[in-house]
């Protein structure tokens, strides 16, 4: 029988690409290739918690195919049920007015309760899998270690998109996503004692057409991508294997099809397999980034 070695799961952010890792996470599930720790930013740590907390592939597919951003909307505008200009532009103004008067868009009350529902009110330490993400602390600009306090708290903190979302206030802390400092923070498994890390990093960055960022909008989402994903990588932030997912599409926000995102996952992960049997598997450590 061969021994497999342990060695953590690191699941970067990236908004709705990040359901890319559902797709790895269902084969590492099927070949029985468990993390012994699970590390995630953003939208990795809302997966990465839903694993730690023993859910099945299964069921986050579910959860994922069932999810509708919609539902989560704060303000009168976002429940009207037409899109057109005209609606839009009433959202652009609803949006306007909440930014000036609050410190996001959406309060985050309902994302918060929905976390909580989906963790079952857990706590950091009443996990199967240990688990821990990151976030940003506002008020001193450090990167933070999420690991105490209820799963649904953490998770949030870490996927609370400046401008959009509410950071957490806690404790003379005011905390954010954690990709604004760091989008693949391998160095919190490195930390807590792991040498061999798989890390599954949706966060691609590409040259993109001036079309593309044709509002100011877009150029503040592009330029915080820039900021987040082009950031040096110090020894402590590299995987044993780091596959780099290249996404069906480049929207991070684009929650319309799901399942492409799913399957591009786990298309890359049955691809590179052997490679990822053989990091975790292999008494000798092979660093490698994986392109797809």
């Amino acid at each position: 029988m061969v021994n497999v070695m342990k060695w953590a799961l690191v699941l970067s952010g990236g908004g709705a690409l990040g359901l890319a890792h559902l797709g790895v996470i269902k084969v590492l599930e099927r070949e029985k290739l468990t993390p012994h720790m699970i590390v995630g930013t953003s939208m990795g740590a809302i997966i990465g918690a839903l694993w730690a907390t023993g859910h099945s592939a299964v069921e986050m597919e579910e959860i994922a195919l069932s999810f509708n951003i919609s539902d989560y909307m704060e303000g009168i505008t976002h429940k009207i049920p037409f899109d057109n200009s005209f609606i839009k532009f009433l959202q652009a103004e609803e949006a306007l007015g909440t930014i000036l008067s609050k410190r996001g868009v959406n309060n985050g009350i309902k994302v918060r309760n929905y976390l909580n529902e989906l963790y079952e009110g857990k706590s950091f330490q009443e996990t199967d899998i240990p688990f821990y993400c990151n976030a940003v602390d506002l008020l001193t600009g450090h990167e933070m270690i999420m690991n105490d306090g209820t799963l649904a708290d953490g998770v949030y903190a870490s996927m609370a998109y400046p401008g959009f979302f509410e950071p957490l206030d806690r404790a003379e802390e005011l905390l954010c996503d954690g990709s604004v400092q760091n989008n693949f923070p391998v160095w919190i498994a490195r930390q807590f004692g792991s040498r061999r890390v798989i890390g599954i990093d949706v966060g691609y960055y590409k040259r993109i057409a001036s079309s593309d960022m044709d509002n100011g909008l877009s150029v503040i989402l592009r330029s915080f991508q820039t900021a987040c994903q082009t950031q040096r990588r110090t020894r402590k932030d590299k995987a044993t294997v780091r596959l780099h997912l290249r996404s069906p599409r480049g929207n991070s926000f684009d929650f319309n099809d799901n399942s492409s995102l799913i399957r591009a996952g786990e298309e890359a992960a049955e691809k590179w397999l052997k490679t990822l049997k053989t990091a975790i598997y292999s008494p000798i450590i092979f660093p490698r980034t994986i392109e797809t």
